[in-house]
């Protein structure tokens, strides 16, 4: 990162250095994706939860990653409810499982095609959907989706560059979990869109009580990665 700002200095609008930026940001992408990944898997994931408003974190991740829905010729689109959608919650995690959602649902729509975030409280979960109308997926393939390096790419489909490493939707239901909710994902079949639905518990109210530090239980922490993504631990000295 360090270097692409020097070389900004020196290129100025250079139009290489756009792309060099997205290519070094990409990367970084990657590299953290595949940390949270190993930490999924391992039990290291931790979340930090307080009572917060997820209509903020909602708005947020939402703008961050306009300028790229805007860069790529696709439209985002959000609704949040006029009331505050309360829960105990990890706001820097819930960002980044939003993020991965959008970053999915941008990839997997065609230039030109919409993506909706919708946020709604009802009978004390927090739910939130993301839908969108791109390349969809066969519904039987709907749980694989959360596997690690699983992709909806359909047969004859051309990767088109940019859809990482299958990582992101691993990440997004090991930090729903941790919040104590769940996801899953819905498709009519190839070429209807697809939709991915979380629901977090709610909670009474924003007070002042102290963050509380939330890792997977034992039995999770011990289970064996999918094959394919073995960790191997150092014996303890």
């Amino acid at each position: 990162m360090a270097a692409t700002e020097l070389v900004a200095l020196d290129a100025g609008d250079h139009p290489a250095l756009a792309v060099l930026q997205r290519q070094v940001n990409a990367l970084v992408r990657m590299t953290d994706d595949l940390l949270d990944a190993s930490r999924a898997l391992t039990g290291r994931l931790e979340v930090m939860r307080r009572p917060l408003d997820l209509r903020t974190t909602v708005d947020a991740a939402v703008k961050d990653i306009r300028p790229e829905y805007a860069r790529t010729d696709r439209t985002l689109r959000l609704s949040v409810p006029a009331e505050p959608v309360v829960m105990d919650g990890d706001g820097i995690r819930l960002a980044q499982m939003l993020g991965n959602l959008l970053s999915n649902a941008r990839k997997y729509t065609h230039p030109g095609g919409t993506v909706r975030v919708e946020l709604a409280g009802a009978a004390g979960q927090a739910v939130l959907t993301v839908r969108d109308d791109g390349i969809g997926f066969e519904p039987a393939a709907a749980d694989k989706l959360f596997e690690v390096f699983a992709r909806a790419v359909p047969s004859g489909m051309t990767d088109a560059g940019g859809l990482g490493l299958g990582l992101g939707l691993a990440i997004v239901r090991s930090i729903v979990e941790l919040h104590g909710g769940t996801v899953s994902a819905h498709s009519e079949g190839p070429a209807t869109g697809a939709e991915f639905r979380v629901e977090v518990p709610l909670t009474h109210s924003l007070d002042s009580r102290p963050a509380q530090l939330l890792s997977p239980p034992l039995t999770q922490c011990e289970r064996l990665p999918p094959a394919g993504l073995r960790l191997h631990r150092q014996p303890a000295t």
